[in-house]
């Protein structure tokens, strides 16, 4: 079917309509799971500043991908697809995308960097507990800001935040040829390959190390291996998880005409809003028993008593130095 110079391939437009669906159920359930996990993480009173700030900052990226960008670009893409006037002008467009892109790129970016973490936290225990201080933590992050934003405003300010033809997403942009095209190529192997590869290498080193060790480990015992496992498991799962999700969709990016492979893909890919939160959470039996007891209705903060007193324990390499600063947070 087509409609001017607008054609709409029926033979995927099923697909397209699942997809907008699943997205939608994903940005509502996601955006409750997220939120479960960040009010998680600073009810705990035992997890060091600078992992908690690691993983507050990936839960919050991927809270306002759920309520702002992903509903917005999912519309976009729809109508869009569907040769539908969506009424929003042009910079909006733009500018709402490219906010949804800088998202989704610092959430990969901060997976890559805890993977990186957790890999020297196995290889390399002593160095871990060096890199593992809030001011580190805080400054990687606004690494991430400057290593981000920088390109795409760039890129803004060349074609006047303006686009004629925009699919649902800024790393979707369709250009034709020119610098513009070579540019967005380019940002596609940084800010999807770069932290696919390092992020699968560093899982892979760190699997393949703790295989070694627990052979190795037999005179510890077993609740000393259970303690170890006890938070760090969840985030090496929650990596696994993101490493097994954004692979076919890195790959399907890089790849040209293969639209229904790509919303299938991306139908994949977004499940790690929600399955990376419901993993943290649905792992740690502390965070499980609170929220069952609905602990904010029964438990003050300064109640001697407070089950969150003794809620998630992590192994004391994740705890921070003693004479780190407690005003950099």
């Amino acid at each position: 079917m087509s409609e001017g110079n607008c054609t709409v391939r029926d033979d995927i437009s099923e697909w397209v309509i699942a997809a907008v669906w699943e997205q939608f159920v994903v940005c509502f359930i996601g955006a409750i799971c997220n939120a479960v996990s960040i009010w998680c993480l600073l009810r705990c009173q035992r997890t060091g500043k600078a992992v908690k700030l690691q993983l507050i900052c990936i839960f919050s990226l991927q809270t306002a991908i759920c309520l702002v960008t992903l509903p917005f670009v999912t519309y976009l893409y729809y109508a869009d697809f569907f040769c539908l006037e969506n009424g929003v002008p042009k910079q909006a467009q733009f500018l709402l995308s490219i906010l949804n892109s800088i998202l989704l790129q610092g959430e990969r970016l901060n997976f890559m960097v805890l993977a990186v973490y957790r890999a020297v936290a196995v290889l390399y225990p002593s160095k871990y507990r060096k890199l593992v201080i809030t001011r580190i933590v805080v400054s990687l992050q606004l690494g991430i800001l400057m290593f981000i934003v920088p390109p795409w405003i760039i890129l803004g300010i060349t074609k006047g935040f303006d686009f004629s033809r925009m699919s649902g997403s800024v790393m979707r942009l369709q250009f034709r040829n020119g610098t513009s095209f070579h540019f967005v190529r380019a940002l596609y192997g940084i800010y999807y390959c770069l932290p696919f590869v390092v992020t699968f290498v560093a899982c892979t080193v760190m699997m393949i190390t703790l295989i070694r060790q627990r052979q190795h480990a037999k005179a510890f015992s077993k609740k000393r291996q259970e303690n170890m496992d006890h938070v760090a498991s969840t985030i090496r799962v929650v990596l696994l998880t993101n490493v097994l999700l954004d692979g076919p969709h890195v790959v399907f990016h890089l790849v040209e005409d293969l639209e229904l492979a790509t919303v299938i893909t991306h139908m994949a890919f977004f499940l790690h809003l929600v399955l990376d939160p419901a993993i943290f959470v649905g792992m740690n039996r502390n965070y499980r028993e609170e929220i069952l007891q609905k602990a904010p209705l029964v438990c003050t903060a300064g109640s001697p008593h407070c089950p969150w007193r003794s809620c998630c324990p992590l192994p004391e390499i994740d705890k921070e130095p003693a004479n780190e600063d407690d005003n950099s947070i």
